[in-house]
């Protein structure tokens, strides 16, 4: 896709042209991410040669081929060239974590992610939210359903924010976080008939602050 190009959605044309606008034109390197100065119209054919080099020189060389080598100085010396510290023995010295997923249980499908440091516990805790609504006895795409899903993912991202942090230097209570309770309690700040107000009115409250939250 990267070599004989792909025809770019409306939706993605529209926030590319948006990044365009605020930081392509201001890098040298943006010039790779746009046709003729420009970002790429909706429906016209994008190529990036550039990232098709990379990739197949991955492909052949393996992780070693990224993380040290030419791929390896671009990325250094171009965040080098915005202010940024990053050098190629960074990079060279890199070990990546295998760490145990998270999950939980929405209607009988244990659903897996990536834990914290990642932002899939967000997507778990939306999905416990839900749980406690008859959420499949509603149209799928009635304004209820989807304002309670909204709303999910409000409360969810308002978590998120809070709790996501490195597990090396901060505790984070993700049982406490995924259990049925909490899911309860957090549904209490979802006001069902709130879609069909004149004017929306958002949840004020931000995530209950934890035990451990100086560190």
């Amino acid at each position: 896709m990267a070599e004989e190009g792909f025809p770019v959605a409306p939706l993605t044309a529209y926030f590319w042209a948006r990044g365009a606008a605020r930081q392509l034109i201001q890098t040298p390197s943006g010039a790779e991410l746009m046709i003729d100065g420009r970002a790429p119209r909706a429906g016209e054919l994008f190529r990036n040669p550039g990232l098709a080099r990379t990739l197949r020189t991955v492909a052949e060389g393996g992780k070693a081929a990224f993380y040290t080598g030419e791929i390896a100085e671009a990325i250094a010396g171009t965040v080098q060239t915005h202010g940024g510290t990053l050098t190629t023995a960074d990079l060279a010295t890199h070990h990546s974590t295998y760490d145990t997923p998270i999950s939980t249980v929405y209607h009988g499908v244990r659903v897996w992610e990536c834990p914290p440091n990642g932002q899939g516990l967000a997507a778990l805790l939306a999905l416990n939210l839900l749980a406690e609504f008859d959420l499949h006895s509603l149209p799928p795409l009635s304004a209820e359903r989807l304002h309670l899903q909204i709303e999910a993912m409000r409360l969810a991202f308002a978590d998120a924010r809070w709790y996501v942090s490195d597990p090396a230097v901060n505790t984070i209570p993700l049982d406490e976080l995924l259990s049925a309770d909490y899911a309860a309690e957090r549904c209490k700040l979802i006001d069902l008939g709130a879609w069909a107000n004149d004017e929306y009115r958002l949840p004020t409250q931000d995530a209950p602050q934890a035990e451990n939250s100086e560190e």
